[in-house]
């Protein structure tokens, strides 16, 4: 929280009238005045060379940044998995990693005993890129198996590790800026969306979701570490 601390200054005037011997020795022989240590007194010569601003205190705002590791990850509410509905060999494969697909492309091709002459046709269910493949031609695939990930490089999750002691400062909502270590000199903004409800036994942290919206799909990629800072 930012707030603006009110200084109050007390002046105290000193009397100039003219005083007799004896009172002046009266006045010299009083107790030494106690001092409050929160009262400030200043000499005419520091009256004229300060600048004195009181205000009020308010309520604001304080940015705290928490330094954290973590990792670029896949969005996974922007990923699917594609499988083949029937049993069969793979004949064909038509795209590979990093391959920027459209939903509705013919991914693979797949001999099956239910389609007699016939491949049966595997499409993407959305548009993307491809972020996993797992098969080769030639390979039976299940109706359980992935044959490839698509996801979409546009919107990415930003993992980080935060420590439990630091936990407290971190909220739902909150930007967050982080570098990662290829470019270590360029900032990425995001915003946290979700954060764990357990914290890690061996490492004692907590994962915190960030949400990026990754435009320039050249620079972030998938698993690339980073550092972390989030503002309190």
């Amino acid at each position: 929280m930012t707030s603006k601390t009110a200084f109050v200054f007390a002046l105290v005037a000193l009397p100039f009238s003219g005083c007799t011997k004896k009172e002046v020795e009266a006045e010299n022989e009083k107790p030494e005045e106690m001092h409050d240590d929160k009262t400030v007194t200043l000499t005419k010569e520091q009256m004229e060379h300060a600048e004195i601003k009181v205000e009020s205190a308010e309520l604001g705002s304080l940015d705290v940044t928490l330094k954290a590791t973590g990792r670029v990850s896949e969005n996974m509410n922007k990923t699917a998995k594609v499988t083949s509905t029937l049993e069969g060999r793979i004949t064909k494969l038509n795209f590979d990693i990093n391959d920027p697909v459209e939903e509705g492309d013919i991914l693979a091709l797949i001999q099956t005993p239910e389609l007699v002459g016939k491949a049966l046709e595997v499409k993407a269910p959305a548009a993307g890129v491809i972020v996993e493949r797992r098969n080769a031609v030639g390979e039976l695939v299940e109706k359980t198996n992935a044959i490839y990930t698509i996801s979409d490089p546009k919107d990415l999750w930003v993992l980080a590790e935060i420590k439990e002691v630091d936990i407290g400062a971190v909220k739902v909502g909150q930007d967050a800026t982080f570098t990662v270590l290829p470019y270590p000199g360029e900032a990425f903004h995001g915003q946290v969306v979700r954060i764990a409800n357990q914290v890690e036994a061996d490492s004692r942290t907590v994962e915190a979701r960030i949400e990026v919206n990754n435009v320039r799909r050249r620079t972030l990629r998938l698993a690339w570490l980073l550092h972390d800072k989030m503002p309190g």
